[in-house]
């Protein structure tokens, strides 16, 4: 299982908003130190959010991607 099956559990079910719900708050903290310690780079982690939010056609993308930069940036 790679790194990037976690994503999708970062998201809201029903809003697909980033982190918003405290359960999704931390899948995305476990996602983070799954890809620290597989040496992600920053590029490629956020590449993989980028790559999910496309592939669900999500109409609030570039909201979502701000969310996701400020959430996880100080670590990369």
């Amino acid at each position: 299982m790679s790194w990037k099956d976690g994503i999708s559990g970062c998201f809201g079910d029903i809003d697909g908003k980033f982190a918003v719900h405290p359960l999704d708050a931390r899948r995305a903290l476990e996602l983070l130190l799954e890809a620290k310690t597989a040496a992600i780079s920053r590029d490629d982690f956020f590449g993989a959010f980028e790559e999910y939010l496309r592939s669900t056609g999500v109409e609030h993308y570039d909201e979502q991607m701000e969310r996701i930069h400020a959430h996880y940036s100080a670590w990369f």
